[in-house]
């Protein structure tokens, strides 16, 4: 049986216009994650709002948020080491201690972008890998 071949579009070609755009827009969200969650952060000292930053290691201390696409992973993190109450509240004695997040929905914000960036990424490229 002949082997039909289409013109265009291979998927290495596409492959590597989407590869060369990745590590930009992974880098750009997580810059964005780190603003988002330092301007919802509850500030008493400004300490945990300072400890925010991006790496790109995955074995970042204390309380953290992976962001990922392939094999491309940045972590946004804190290693206040009361940063894990103020995200997710606790008891003290009779007292609850409302959560007051501010990491976990920079994340979710975050990853939920980059999955619409790289959906139009992978359109365009395509697009302009048909041409």
């Amino acid at each position: 049986m002949p082997i039909i071949r289409r013109r265009g579009a291979s998927p290495d070609k596409i492959a590597r216009r989407v590869r060369a755009n990745l590590d930009a827009i992974i880098d750009e969200e997580t810059d964005e994650i780190v603003r988002e969650a330092k301007q919802i952060v509850p500030v008493r000292t400004g300490a945990l709002k300072r400890s925010i930053r991006k790496s790109e290691r995955s074995e970042a201390r204390g309380i953290r948020g992976h962001v990922n696409a392939d094999d491309i992973v940045r972590t946004v993190s804190t290693d206040m080491p009361y940063a894990h109450l103020i995200e997710y509240g606790f008891t003290a004695g009779d007292t609850d201690v409302a959560a007051q997040p501010f990491l976990g929905p920079a994340v979710r914000a975050g990853q939920r972008r980059i999955n619409g960036r790289v959906k139009a990424l992978l359109a365009r490229s395509v697009a302009e890998a048909k041409r």
